[in-house]
């Protein structure tokens, strides 16, 4: 199930957009001027993904539809378009029968009661409500909105949670299902600060935080490298005794040429902070053509370490992506990264001591952090059949690195296999790819 089309009638009252995704080359650039309602498409288009409606009530437009390549389309509709109205969703197909109009979404009643005193029980009952306002996926049994909504604000969350339970309101189940067939990604324009998860109202630097993110990957790939290889390891004694048992099925030019990738696989890896520094001497050649017994043991010494490598492969491919990508920008400085540091970088220059000069992550300049964290995101937080929808990525950068911004993207969506839809100002982000853009006009 993939996108294909995205379009909004009276966003903000007065706009009617229609946004065709390029599927040729699965990039789309959404080009129009400042007010004109390119970043609440795409995060009108987040939020139905992150079952985020109480965002879409709140949006002032009229109606709200998206085009799949199985010929369905969902149309979600307010029944007012200012800000706050309810919001239903209809399911419409030409090959069958459209869905019944169904509510999404209502008003929420505050309590009316007098309101405690603890700001602690404050913010958990405005958490509380936002919450339940997000998660009112609703149909209404013999119910219409103005009385489903009367009926909230008469007996707040509680008697609407008693009619969930008992089966009055339930979830719109082909939405649901629908939604967890795609998997949409939001890149904010404000993007090098972040909330701290684990501290409310906390917030810190995205690139400290895309550090020891990075981190917590290469330590997941040392713990799996680790279980292989104690389990190899373990067994290593009577797999080799039934191998000797066996005739050579190798020969000794085929066992140097498996050899001689393993030593190069080692030192791609170690050059992407995964493996200690690979050394020559770490390169056996195999000289003894006729030794069956060195030729089964080295055989089953390639074939262990293979496995023992491969929960690093797909990692050190990103890393070395990400690398060589923020390494072409970052001209006066060098990035390496390592299991204990994540990312560091330090500068071509010298200090007065002679050593190199060690930069902190939150001394780079914005557009530094700026793309450190874009790449990051899209290059080891994207997966296969990801969209993934970038709000103006020419953020604080300069025009050379704008105009690279498109030929690196279509590298890293290659490796990782997702599709991009772009809300930029930028002519020079555009380039010369010219025919990935879609242009959003006003009211004349």
């Amino acid at each position: 199930m993939k996108i294909l089309k995205v379009s909004v009638t009276k966003l903000f009252g007065i706009f009617d957009h229609e946004i065709a995704l390029n599927q040729e080359h699965d990039i789309t650039i959404v080009l129009g001027e400042n007010g004109i309602g390119k970043t609440k498409i795409l995060e009108a288009l987040n939020a139905v993904f992150s079952k985020n409606f109480g965002f879409l009530r709140k949006l002032d437009f009229l109606t709200f539809s998206i085009f799949f390549d199985n010929y369905e389309y969902w149309e979600f509709t307010k029944s007012t378009a200012v800000e706050g109205g309810e919001l239903f969703v209809k399911k419409r197909s030409p090959r069958s029968k459209s869905s019944k109009l169904q509510l999404l979404a209502s008003n929420i009643a505050q309590n009316s009661g007098r309101a405690p005193n603890d700001p602690r029980e404050v913010r958990r009952r405005r958490l509380a409500a936002e919450r339940a306002e997000n998660e009112l996926l609703v149909r209404a049994h013999g119910r219409t909105a103005s009385e489903l909504n009367a009926l909230l604000m008469q007996r707040h969350l509680g008697e609407f949670n008693y009619l969930r339970e008992q089966g009055s309101i339930e979830p719109v189940q082909w939405l649901l299902d629908g939604i967890e067939k795609i998997n949409v990604r939001l890149i904010e324009a404000q993007r090098i600060i972040t909330r701290n998860d684990l501290e409310e109202n906390y917030y810190e630097s995205a690139v400290t935080q895309c550090s020891n993110e990075l981190k917590e990957l290469i330590s997941l790939a040392i713990k799996s490298s680790a279980e292989i290889s104690s389990t190899l390891d373990s067994t290593y004694p009577n797999r080799l005794v039934q191998s000797l048992r066996e005739k050579a099925d190798y020969t000794y030019s085929e066992l140097n040429k498996e050899l001689a990738v393993l030593s190069e696989k080692r030192k791609f890896l170690s050059t992407a902070g995964l493996l200690a520094e690979a050394h020559s001497s770490d390169f056996f050649y195999i000289e003894d053509k006729n030794n069956d017994l060195i030729i089964i043991s080295m055989k089953q010494y390639v074939e262990d370490s293979k496995k023992k490598l491969e929960p690093y492969e797909e990692l050190a491919k990103k890393i070395s992506l990400f690398m060589e990508v923020v390494g072409n920008r970052f001209k006066h400085k060098r990035i390496r990264i390592t299991k204990d540091e994540g990312i560091a970088f330090t500068s071509i220059i010298a200090g007065r001591d002679g050593a190199p000069q060690i930069i902190e992550l939150e001394k780079l300049s914005s557009g530094e952090q700026h793309e450190l964290v874009l790449f990051y995101k899209l290059i080891f937080d994207s997966r296969q059949g990801d969209l993934v929808l970038i709000d103006e990525p020419e953020l604080s950068l300069h025009i050379s690195w704008q105009t690279q911004f498109i030929p690196d993207l279509k590298r890293v969506a290659a490796l990782s296999k997702f599709s991009a839809v772009i809300a930029t100002h930028s002519p020079d982000i555009i380039s010369s790819n010219w025919d990935l853009r879609v242009e959003l006009l006003g009211v004349e």
